[in-house]
């Protein structure tokens, strides 16, 4: 009756754990149409358990994956087809958050690609990619059989970190998701990729545009029009002939001085973000930094999509190859947008901010 009841099947638990290992969590069901039958990706500390089934009543084991050596805790695994854009190959990718050791720290969602035969995913432990190297974007699972193409996998992701996640200065409720996201999988040198973008759908909040550029940025200047720094999409391509500065980027801040600084670093090839200052005395306790991305600007790594709320920023850069979530708690909204350089102009080759409508 289209889940309107339920009623308890008398043979539960349909999995029980007799490995010994307290944490044997997260399960995650895909349907394997090749051999018609169920597959289960399950949580085991520091690896994914395989099980199959006819039923989903009667599950068997197996195989598992994981990175030997390690003892960071996995959670939230997730295992889909996805066809490869340009191709038209198949790959399997198993997402899985870590809870440790992430690139800026605390946790983080990788992913492997490779392949499943009915029994076993085969793909290197050795070549575990991060979905987002920011630091609050965790625990990202997918929905299956959502109304996309073989090409297209929509997830959505935790946006904090365990490293502050019980402690966060929040009143009511705690924590938020990231936004929805669409992923695909592309070749990406002798491998591939997961690039990942905000849903299409997104965009029916935006009102009506602020038009930026062309602009040259020689020291700072501040950015106005009809939106606010607190709750709006910004869009930006920069042109890096044209561009001398050796660092550029944006601040966002306020009248008590909190800020939220976001750069790229040209020698370095990097993109970064610093919330150090971002907010009262939580702030300097918990949120260490600057947080980094690599920045291949020789791959013309031009484009950034930045999407602005009171508490987070979502930054999407290189058509979705670089994603990166951040959380901050600035003791008031941000109402000022600076653009900055040093050492050189920066070319703002166009622009467009546009304000966004709440969802609620």
């Amino acid at each position: 009756d289209r889940g309107r009841s339920w009623t308890k099947y008398e043979g539960n638990p349909v999995l029980q754990n007799d490995t010994g290992i307290r944490d044997f969590r997260d399960p995650k069901i895909v349907w394997y149409d090749a051999q018609e039958k169920w597959i289960m990706a399950l949580a085991v500390y520091d690896r994914v358990q395989f099980y199959a089934s006819q039923d989903l009543k009667t599950w068997e084991y197996l195989s598992e994956f994981g990175i030997p050596g390690d003892t960071r805790l996995w959670e939230c695994p997730d295992l889909f087809p996805l066809e490869v854009d340009q191709t038209g190959q198949t790959k399997w990718v198993l997402i899985v958050s870590i809870q440790q050791e992430a690139p800026n720290g605390g946790t983080a969602t990788s992913y492997f690609v490779g392949d499943f035969d009915g029994t076993r995913f085969l793909a290197d432990p050795d070549d575990q990619q991060w979905l987002d190297w920011g630091t609050d974007n965790y625990a990202f699972v997918t929905w299956d059989h959502a109304p996309v193409s073989s090409t297209e996998r929509l997830g959505i992701g935790w946006m904090s970190n365990w490293q502050y996640a019980q402690v966060v200065p929040t009143e009511t409720w705690r924590s938020a998701m990231t936004v929805p996201r669409v992923l695909r999988l592309h070749p990406e040198g002798e491998g591939y990729a997961l690039r990942s973008l905000p849903v299409a759908s997104l965009e029916a909040l935006r009102g009506e545009p602020t038009v930026l550029g062309p602009m040259v940025i020689k020291g700072e200047d501040t950015v106005e029009g009809a939106f606010s720094p607190s709750q709006c999409e910004l869009l930006l391509h920069t042109d890096l002939q044209a561009t001398t500065a050796a660092l550029f980027g944006i601040t966002l801040s306020n009248g008590a001085g909190d800020r939220l600084i976001l750069g790229v670093d040209r020698e370095n090839k990097q993109f970064w973000i610093d919330r150090r200052g971002s907010g009262p005395s939580f702030a300097e306790v918990f949120f260490t930094g600057p947080h980094t991305a690599p920045l291949d600007l020789e791959k013309g790594d031009s484009d950034l999509r930045i999407l602005l709320d009171v508490a987070s920023i979502e930054v999407f850069g290189r058509e979705g190859r670089l994603n990166f979530t951040e959380i901050f708690f600035p003791s008031e909204p941000f109402d000022r947008m600076t653009f900055w350089a040093e050492d050189g102009e920066w070319k703002v080759e166009s622009g467009t901010v546009y304000p966004l409508s709440s969802i609620w």
